[in-house]
């Protein structure tokens, strides 16, 4: 007696395996805290039908694709001054040095970013001058 299936079925469960696998993706998308959490993800299950010339037999091809929230971007915010008619930039910070806030921890100094001006050499791994020419 027949016992007809569904096409998703179909392949011993993989069309269902990977149909799951991407909603987990889809599910860890949301539940990340660096996605906006309202933004629409989206899961495409997708079949494919190519028939042979005598079309008897037929090649069903599966995806199951996603799209999901990229990440959203992070900021900060530079303060730029001039020694010695060199720039120097500075991470800005929301208070100052050494003030402490109001969850118990002190303020660090700002960050001093890497300029390089000399394009022509740089400082390899060991604090060495190397030429890049």
């Amino acid at each position: 007696m027949s016992n007809p299936k569904s096409i998703i079925e179909m392949c011993g469960g993989a069309f269902i395996e990977r149909a799951d696998y991407e909603i987990g993706k889809i599910l860890e998308n949301i539940a990340d805290v660096n996605t906006e959490p309202n933004k629409k993800r989206t899961l495409t299950l997708k079949f494919e039908f190519t028939p042979n010339m005598d079309r008897n037999n037929i090649k069903v091809t599966f995806k199951a694709e996603k799209k999901v929230v990229p990440y959203t971007p992070v900021e900060t915010g530079l303060y730029l001054k001039t020694e010695n008619g060199n720039p120097k930039a500075y991470e800005l910070i929301p208070d100052i040095p050494g003030q402490m806030g109001i969850n118990g921890t002190i303020q660090t100094e700002p960050t001093e970013l890497k300029i390089i001006l000399d394009k022509t050499s740089i400082k390899d791994n060991k604090g060495d001058m190397k030429d890049v020419r």
